[in-house]
């Protein structure tokens, strides 16, 4: 818990590992005022003075003090009102993978098999199930197919239906509500315009004032949204609703490309490199459009721009003037304005003949002079400190918010117009004066601070080759009322996203006082179907920018608002993304790569989809779909909280039912002991103590069924455990029923264990479970399912740990593990192996078993069912404390993964040929790297194949991939994945690694080298393997400037489209959930 305050309130910021994060403000309910002698006993209350003296006290402390003690004490109460939290999905101590439900049947496919990871999170009242995904899947309403469609745009009517009297019996609200309501959807083709009025239903209209006869550019509305705009290649049209309002044509021989808005006014780009300024006049009695030419200097042809609408105040070209006054002035004023409280007996003199207002006169002057000084002080307090306008300059939000210092009138609202030519210079003009204010002469190179490079003309800046031009620009406010402006930047290759800071210009006059840093994010669009990993010829520039020739003006990056309650920027392209900017003023990118490539996006707000969205696919499917409203959008990925009131163990997915079994506890407490002697016919003694007495609990373990479609309990009636008995393991099991003919079935296994202490034997129990699907109860309709006991028998010996390997049972018991066969009603043994001390983990593939001991490593078995025997194939013989393990699969490779106690985690590998494995008797280890957080969990997934999406829709799988991504998640609630990589892949990125760890700045000095060093609990004769890349520390190469980039695979040897391509390869196999 973390006290602090803010102005005059107080807050309290409590933290835990369990729960989420809350700021609080308490508030005061009440208070009681006590004397002493009601808090105390009567025994100890002291009130004669006979009692005082007997204390100690003499009489002169008895005449100062008194004979009685006159003070009280007040009590008061509170409550705390929960400001704002902070999502927590840790600890993450199980995890399961399952198949989602709410997920649409067009989304399904056999080869992008998309699944969602469960987990269990927090402690007791706090414990929940998290349901984590990495990319946003929405939500399905309805598809239509239409061919040729390369754009669209949603509007809304215009002023003319707003302007309609309302109906008697709507209310306020819901006028406003249909207002919002996009009224027309346009869609473009190659010689002509689709114009579809959206309501109840989606119709086309034929007759409007919309021009239909050729495509369309750009649409939107304008004029406080009261009118809408369609920009055509040689002409703009204003319309009111379905009513042509004016048009305007081209005259010139060229054609309108692209358009940006910002009402009242629209900036559009023309296909020869130059740009026409339009605005929108309301004055009169019927709005007018004005089309002018700006007289910008003979530069480079402009490849893209954009229009900006700031509100809060960060761009503006305020001069800021030097602070007046020295260092010493302002230090005499703040010392003359001290007030210092004196508490005088009034009438007393104070020793210099003045009475106590004669003296504070002489001292601290009189009323005229102190409210003078205070009212001096508070300007100069008001304003930002002043030592430091004289030490380092004028200060920065003196003058630079829009407005004068002090003043509570809100910014001015003002446009900006950003223009990128082809020679990679930004230049940010102030709208409609066309003044320019800003000039950055490098920012194709994409730096990571882009500052004003001075008045100048940028022709003298001569083309840049290497570096790939801007092809979209884009400045859109985020964050709360949109007054956060960000500047994003898309090439053929990447995206840049900047965010603006005020910083003064140190050039004179009218000079944007506003800098540009770029903002860390992982979205990298490099395309992996048609780039390969071999340098491009320079004669193939050009054709390959003749085949990108029309796919060149198609904007990708589309801004929308009240989409699922977000604003935000869409990604269009292969890799689409959203972009979000939270409540909190945090920026989250997620992909959405279950329908592969988005060619174009529009908001849609409808009766039948409230604040959705629409989109296309290469296959010219239009999906309205909607964001899913379950998920937490604030986090790094997309996360849904499940409440349980309780603690959560184990989590297990049903593959045949679609559900999730769950095994959880619930604290109570214990007013009877235990029996302490091996007899259970025994009497139960009852605690019978005060009531100040702490009573021992204990928790209590049950057994749920979990349906992913409400999330709740769907089972009749829950398994509850004995008092004392604790789950260890639960696993979902294929076992082969010799007593049917039914093949291998999934059934619910678990372990129990009662330990009472060491003069009770303790007792063990293995319990399998089968799903069955009933009749529901009467008011319970999701209760469908029940759990049926096949097999309930007590162990000799503590069950630790169970699994299934080629439909027979294993388990744990101690230091030996047993295979059983299962005929319906029990279990027959097969084989055993003694092991070292106490196994508490096994991971199963195939007939090989993995097995995890407390102290002596990993054993690897094998199972031979046609034999029916059990051995020993290999084991590392050093000392480790395992917390889990699992496989590491590449393709026809098989290694062994493994964490310890030491946040570490370890690959071996079983290699009989080589010397120093004698044999293939002892586990070599081949990598090793530190992850600072204690792995509790591992698991794998196939990895997503590879696959080349062409513009005919289709997608042809090149290569089956059989390497598997294994994840892993830590106390922390943290989850990361290894993957394997070619050899020349590897090497290709160690050596950029080690590049990156003297090329980039580390934070606080920290170098991530040996950060991932691992850490050992004893002494080991046994030198780091390292052999694992840090994914971290690659992807900055994202982050870095393009000379950066190109300097870095010079020094390697390649190309940056072959680093990247090896960085996209690994973030696309690993997005499967």
């Amino acid at each position: 818990m973390v006290p602090m305050r803010c102005g005059f309130d107080l807050f309290f910021f409590f933290c835990s590992s369990f729960f989420h994060a809350h700021l609080s403000h308490p508030y005061w309910l009440y208070s009681t005022t006590l004397t002493v002698e009601q808090l105390e006993p009567a025994a100890k209350r002291r009130s004669t003075t006979v009692d005082w003296l007997a204390s100690g006290l003499d009489e002169d402390e008895l005449e100062v003090y008194g004979s009685t003690l006159d003070s009280s004490s007040s009590t008061a109460s509170y409550t705390f009102e929960v400001c704002d939290s902070l999502v927590n999905v840790g600890p993450l101590s199980s995890t399961s993978m399952g198949e989602p439900h709410s997920l649409s049947d067009e989304y399904h496919d056999v080869d992008k098999q998309d699944l969602e990871l469960v987990s269990c999170s927090g402690y007791g009242k706090n414990g929940c199930l998290s349901v984590l995904q990495q990319t946003i899947r929405p939500h399905l309403v309805t598809t239509f197919e239409l061919q040729g469609c390369s754009d669209m745009w949603t509007v809304l009517s215009g002023k003319s239906a707003n302007s309609a009297p309302p109906r008697a019996s709507r209310s306020s609200t819901s006028d406003n509500r249909t207002s919002t309501r996009h009224a027309f959807l346009i869609l473009t083709r190659q010689d002509r315009t689709m114009i579809l009025q959206t309501g109840n239903e989606i119709s086309e209209l034929d007759q409007s004032g919309f021009d239909t006869g050729s495509p369309t550019v750009f649409a939107g509305n304008i004029g406080k949204k009261n009118y809408i705009l369609q920009v055509c290649p040689k002409s703009v049209r204003l319309l009111d609703g379905e009513n042509e309002v004016q048009t305007l044509s081209l005259v010139a021989p060229t054609e309108f490309v692209r358009c940006s808005l910002a009402c009242p006014y629209a900036l559009l780009q023309c296909e020869d490199g130059t740009v026409m300024s339009l605005s929108l006049d309301e004055s009169g009695a019927k709005p007018k459009m004005k089309l002018e030419s700006p007289s910008l200097m003979d530069a480079s042809p402009i490849s893209s721009c954009c229009l900006y609408r700031d509100t809060g105040g960060i761009l503006n070209t305020d001069v800021v003037a030097p602070a007046a006054g020295t260092v010493r002035d302002i230090r005499r004023l703040q010392s003359s304005s001290v007030d210092i409280k004196k508490e005088v007996v009034p009438g007393v003199s104070s020793g210099t003949g003045l009475t106590a207002e004669e003296e504070d006169e002489l001292l601290y002057g009189g009323a005229e002079e102190k409210a003078k000084a205070n009212n001096l002080t508070a300007v100069d307090v008001h304003d930002v400190d002043a030592e430091d306008d004289l030490l380092y300059g004028p200060s920065v939000s003196s003058g630079m918010n829009g407005h004068d210092a002090g003043s509570d009138d809100t910014p001015t609202t003002t446009y900006w117009c950003a223009l990128c030519r082809q020679n990679g210079c930004l230049e940010i003009f102030k709208f409609p004066e066309m003044v320019c204010i800003f000039t950055a002469r490098n920012f194709a190179n994409a730096p990571r601070v882009v500052v004003d490079g001075g008045p100048g003309e940028s022709s003298g800046v001569a083309d840049q080759p290497e570096v790939s031009p801007v092809l979209e620009l884009l400045i859109v406010g985020l964050g709360v009322n949109k007054q956060k402006p960000y500047l994003l930047a898309r090439s053929a290759q990447d995206l840049q996203i900047y965010q603006a800071f005020q910083y003064p210009s140190s050039y004179p006059g009218q000079r944007l006082n506003a800098r540009f840093t770029k903002v860390r994010h992982t979205i990298v669009l490099h395309d992996r179907s048609t780039t390969s990993n071999l340098p491009a010829a320079p004669g193939d520039a050009g054709q390959a920018a003749k085949q990108q020739e029309p796919m060149l003006y198609t904007p990708l990056l589309r801004c929308f608002s009240n989409v699922g309650s977000y604003d935000g920027i869409f990604m269009c392209g292969a890799s689409p993304h959203w972009i979000f900017m939270t409540q909190r003023g945090a920026l989250r990118c997620h992909p959405m790569m279950i329908d592969g490539h988005v060619t174009c996006f529009a908001p849609f707000d409808n009766v039948n989809c409230s604040q959705g969205f629409l989109y296309f696919n290469l296959k010219s499917e239009l999906r309205i779909a909607a964001l899913p409203r379950h998920l937490v959008l604030d986090a790094d990925w997309p996360v849904r909280k499940v409440p349980l009131r309780c603690t959560p163990h184990f989590v297990n997915f049903v593959p045949g039912h679609k559900i999730y079994a769950v095994v959880s506890s619930k604290s109570s407490e214990r007013k009877v002991e235990p029996h302490t002697v091996n007899d259970e016919d025994a009497p139960l003694a009852e605690l019978e103590e005060g009531d100040r007495f702490v009573y021992p609990r204990i928790q209590s373990y049950s057994l749920h069924l979990y349906s992913p479609e409400t999330w709740e309990s769907v089972d009749t009636a829950p398994v509850e455990f004995d008092e004392y008995e604790s789950v260890v393991s639960m696993k979902v099991v294929r076992l082969l029923n010799e007593g049917s003919s039914m093949g291998l079935n999934n059934y619910v296994a678990l372990c129990t264990c009662t330990a009472l202490g060491e003069e009770v034997t303790a007792r063990s129990k293995i319990m399998i479970f089968d799903v069955a699907v009933v009749v529901p109860e009467p008011g319970r309709p999701q209760s469908t399912f029940k759990l049926k006991a096949v097999y309930d028998k007590e162990m000799k010996g503590a069950v630790s740990a169970i699994g299934h390997v080629q439909g027979f049972m294993v388990a744990a018991v101690g230091q030996k593990v047993y295979v059983w066969s299962f005929n319906g009603k029990d279990l027959i043994g097969v084989a055993f192996v003694d092991t070292h001390v106490f196994i508490h983990s096994m991971s199963t593939i195939k007939d090989f078993i993995l097995v995890s001991d407390i102290q002596q490593s990993v054993s690897l078995l094998r199972f031979d069912k046609d034999s029916r025997s059990l051995s020993i194939v290999s084991r590392d013989y050093q000392f480790l404390d395992v917390m889990t393990a699992d496989y590491v699969v590449d393709n026809r490779k098989l290694g062994f993964i493994v964490s310890d106690m030491m946040n570490n985690l370890i690959v071996f590998g079983y290699q009989p040929e080589a010397l120093e494995s004698h044999g293939g008797k002892m586990l070599l280890r081949r990598a090793d790297i530190h992850v600072g957080t204690r792995v509790n969990s591992l698991w794998r997934t196939p990895v997503r194949p590879a696959a080349l999406e062409g513009r005919s829709g289709l997608s042809l799988v090149v290569r089956r991939d059989k390497r598997h991504v294994t994840w892993f998640c830590g106390m922390d609630g943290s989850v990361g994945y290894i993957i394997p990589v070619a050899e020349k892949t590897y090497r290709r990125l160690l050596r950029l690694q080690d590049k990156l760890l003297t090329f980039m700045p580390h934070h606080a000095g920290l170098h991530p080298k040996g950060f991932r060093l691992i850490r050992t609990a004893r002494p080991a004769l046994i030198n780091p393997h390292r052999n694992i890349l840090d994914g971290d520390m690659l992807m900055n190469f994202i982050y870095a400037s393009k000379s950066d980039q190109r300097e870095l695979a010079r020094s390697l040897g390649t190309t940056p489209n072959m680093i990247l391509s090896d960085l996209v390869d690994v973030t696309y196999s690993s997005c499967v959930y």
